[in-house]
Protein backbone atom coordinates (compact mmCIF):
# COMPACT_ATOMS: atom_id res chain seq x y z
CA UNK A 1 0.00 0.00 0.00
CA UNK A 2 1.14 3.59 -0.52
CA UNK A 3 2.88 5.41 2.29
CA UNK A 4 1.34 8.15 4.40
CA UNK A 5 2.06 11.76 3.49
CA UNK A 6 1.89 14.59 6.02
CA UNK A 7 1.93 18.19 4.89
CA UNK A 8 3.12 21.07 7.03
CA UNK A 9 2.91 24.86 7.10
CA UNK A 10 6.60 25.06 6.26
CA UNK A 11 8.36 24.42 2.97
CA UNK A 12 8.80 20.74 3.83
CA UNK A 13 6.78 17.53 3.81
CA UNK A 14 7.16 14.22 5.62
CA UNK A 15 5.93 10.79 4.62
CA UNK A 16 6.30 7.25 5.88
CA UNK A 17 6.65 4.03 3.98
CA UNK A 18 7.69 0.61 5.37
CA UNK A 19 8.65 2.17 8.72
CA UNK A 20 10.91 4.68 6.97
CA UNK A 21 10.38 8.35 7.70
CA UNK A 22 11.29 10.56 4.73
CA UNK A 23 11.52 14.29 4.25
CA UNK A 24 11.50 16.72 1.33
CA UNK A 25 12.11 20.45 1.29
CA UNK A 26 11.31 22.73 -1.64
CA UNK A 27 14.59 24.48 -0.90
CA UNK A 28 16.62 21.35 -1.65
CA UNK A 29 17.23 18.94 -4.49
CA UNK A 30 17.42 15.91 -2.20
CA UNK A 31 14.86 13.59 -0.63
CA UNK A 32 16.06 12.53 2.81
CA UNK A 33 15.32 9.62 5.10
CA UNK A 34 15.79 9.26 8.86
CA UNK A 35 17.36 6.28 10.59
CA UNK A 36 16.17 4.90 13.95
CA UNK A 37 18.24 7.55 15.77
CA UNK A 38 16.65 10.30 13.63
CA UNK A 39 19.86 11.00 11.76
CA UNK A 40 19.09 12.40 8.33
CA UNK A 41 20.59 10.67 5.26
CA UNK A 42 20.09 11.27 1.50
CA UNK A 43 17.80 8.82 -0.29
CA UNK A 44 17.28 10.42 -3.71
CA UNK A 45 19.01 13.40 -5.34
CA UNK A 46 17.67 15.43 -8.26
CA UNK A 47 20.46 17.49 -9.80
CA UNK A 48 18.65 20.80 -10.24
CA UNK A 49 21.97 22.66 -9.97
CA UNK A 50 21.75 26.44 -9.86
CA UNK A 51 17.97 26.21 -10.15
CA UNK A 52 17.47 25.31 -6.49
CA UNK A 53 15.05 27.69 -4.79
CA UNK A 54 16.63 30.17 -2.36
CA UNK A 55 15.17 30.54 1.12
CA UNK A 56 14.13 34.14 0.46
CA UNK A 57 12.55 33.00 -2.87
CA UNK A 58 14.41 35.79 -4.70
CA UNK A 59 15.07 33.41 -7.61
CA UNK A 60 11.59 31.86 -7.81
CA UNK A 61 11.33 32.43 -11.58
CA UNK A 62 14.69 30.72 -12.16
CA UNK A 63 14.17 27.77 -9.84
CA UNK A 64 13.17 24.12 -9.88
CA UNK A 65 11.05 22.94 -6.94
CA UNK A 66 10.52 19.36 -5.77
CA UNK A 67 6.84 19.02 -4.98
CA UNK A 68 6.44 16.92 -1.86
CA UNK A 69 2.65 16.93 -2.05
CA UNK A 70 2.91 14.60 -5.04
CA UNK A 71 5.02 11.83 -3.47
CA UNK A 72 4.11 8.19 -3.98
CA UNK A 73 6.26 5.31 -2.83
CA UNK A 74 6.05 1.54 -2.73
CA UNK A 75 8.52 -1.37 -2.85
CA UNK A 76 9.14 -0.85 -6.57
CA UNK A 77 8.77 2.89 -7.24
CA UNK A 78 9.41 6.34 -5.82
CA UNK A 79 7.43 8.99 -7.69
CA UNK A 80 7.51 12.75 -7.17
CA UNK A 81 7.08 15.89 -9.21
CA UNK A 82 9.36 18.79 -9.98
CA UNK A 83 8.00 22.22 -10.85
CA UNK A 84 10.35 24.10 -13.16
CA UNK A 85 9.89 27.83 -13.52
CA UNK A 86 13.14 28.68 -15.28
CA UNK A 87 13.41 29.23 -19.03
CA UNK A 88 15.96 26.42 -19.34
CA UNK A 89 13.45 23.80 -18.15
CA UNK A 90 13.95 21.81 -21.38
CA UNK A 91 17.23 20.69 -19.79
CA UNK A 92 15.18 18.63 -17.31
CA UNK A 93 12.00 18.01 -19.29
CA UNK A 94 12.38 17.57 -23.07
CA UNK A 95 8.68 18.27 -23.58
CA UNK A 96 9.24 21.81 -22.29
CA UNK A 97 6.46 21.28 -19.74
CA UNK A 98 6.71 23.24 -16.49
CA UNK A 99 5.94 20.14 -14.41
CA UNK A 100 7.76 16.82 -14.67
CA UNK A 101 7.00 13.53 -12.96
CA UNK A 102 10.13 11.80 -11.68
CA UNK A 103 9.87 8.00 -11.47
CA UNK A 104 12.67 6.12 -9.72
CA UNK A 105 12.57 2.36 -10.30
CA UNK A 106 14.16 0.88 -7.17
CA UNK A 107 14.71 -2.57 -8.67
CA UNK A 108 16.50 -1.32 -11.79
CA UNK A 109 18.07 1.76 -10.14
CA UNK A 110 16.80 3.82 -13.07
CA UNK A 111 15.21 7.24 -13.09
CA UNK A 112 12.82 8.59 -15.70
CA UNK A 113 11.46 12.10 -16.08
CA UNK A 114 8.02 11.85 -17.67
CA UNK A 115 6.53 14.88 -19.44
CA UNK A 116 3.44 16.27 -17.76
CA UNK A 117 0.32 17.77 -19.27
CA UNK A 118 0.23 21.56 -19.36
CA UNK A 119 -3.54 22.07 -19.42
CA UNK A 120 -4.80 23.41 -16.08
CA UNK A 121 -7.33 20.59 -15.77
CA UNK A 122 -4.53 18.01 -16.02
CA UNK A 123 -1.77 19.87 -14.19
CA UNK A 124 0.32 17.33 -12.33
CA UNK A 125 -0.60 14.50 -14.70
CA UNK A 126 1.80 12.89 -17.12
CA UNK A 127 1.07 12.59 -20.81
CA UNK A 128 -0.07 9.33 -22.35
CA UNK A 129 2.27 8.90 -25.31
CA UNK A 130 1.51 5.18 -25.79
CA UNK A 131 -2.00 5.25 -27.28
CA UNK A 132 -2.96 8.96 -27.35
CA UNK A 133 -5.14 8.55 -24.27
CA UNK A 134 -5.94 11.21 -21.68
CA UNK A 135 -3.21 12.43 -19.29
CA UNK A 136 -2.81 10.23 -16.20
CA UNK A 137 -2.66 11.55 -12.62
CA UNK A 138 -1.09 9.10 -10.17
CA UNK A 139 -3.26 8.69 -7.05
CA UNK A 140 -1.76 5.46 -5.67
CA UNK A 141 0.91 2.90 -6.49
CA UNK A 142 1.28 -0.80 -5.76
CA UNK A 143 4.00 -3.03 -7.17
CA UNK A 144 4.60 -1.94 -10.76
CA UNK A 145 1.12 -0.44 -11.14
CA UNK A 146 -0.13 3.13 -10.77
CA UNK A 147 -3.79 3.97 -10.21
CA UNK A 148 -6.26 6.82 -10.49
CA UNK A 149 -10.01 7.04 -9.93
CA UNK A 150 -12.22 9.08 -12.25
CA UNK A 151 -15.96 9.50 -12.62
CA UNK A 152 -17.63 7.55 -15.41
CA UNK A 153 -18.99 10.71 -17.07
CA UNK A 154 -15.54 12.33 -17.01
CA UNK A 155 -14.03 9.17 -18.50
CA UNK A 156 -16.64 9.15 -21.30
CA UNK A 157 -15.97 12.82 -22.00
CA UNK A 158 -12.20 12.23 -22.13
CA UNK A 159 -12.67 9.23 -24.44
CA UNK A 160 -14.53 11.53 -26.85
CA UNK A 161 -11.74 14.12 -26.67
CA UNK A 162 -8.72 11.81 -27.01
CA UNK A 163 -8.06 9.35 -29.83
CA UNK A 164 -7.39 6.23 -27.77
CA UNK A 165 -9.12 3.08 -29.12
CA UNK A 166 -8.87 1.42 -25.67
CA UNK A 167 -10.53 4.40 -23.92
CA UNK A 168 -13.30 4.52 -26.53
CA UNK A 169 -13.91 0.77 -26.11
CA UNK A 170 -14.21 1.07 -22.32
CA UNK A 171 -16.31 4.26 -22.49
CA UNK A 172 -18.84 2.49 -24.74
CA UNK A 173 -19.71 0.19 -21.81
CA UNK A 174 -20.05 2.96 -19.20
CA UNK A 175 -22.97 5.09 -18.05
CA UNK A 176 -23.60 7.56 -15.20
CA UNK A 177 -24.11 4.64 -12.79
CA UNK A 178 -20.68 3.12 -13.51
CA UNK A 179 -18.88 5.24 -10.88
CA UNK A 180 -16.09 5.12 -10.01
CA UNK A 181 -13.80 4.07 -12.85
CA UNK A 182 -10.45 2.73 -11.67
CA UNK A 183 -7.68 3.37 -14.21
CA UNK A 184 -4.48 1.32 -13.89
CA UNK A 185 -1.16 1.75 -15.66
CA UNK A 186 1.36 -1.10 -15.64
CA UNK A 187 5.02 -0.10 -15.80
CA UNK A 188 7.37 -2.46 -17.62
Amino acid sequence: TPGTLGMSHSDADLWTYNDTLSYISRLADTLYGYDLNFNKYPRFIVDAGKYKLKKDMSNVEESAILQGTRIFENNRLLICQMIMRHSDRVKFNPSGSRIGTIVFDKLKSQTLLLPCAVEDKFRGSFENDLDNGAPFRVMATCGNKMYQIISALDFISLADKYNSPKMKEIAAGLNDESDPVLVAVTLK
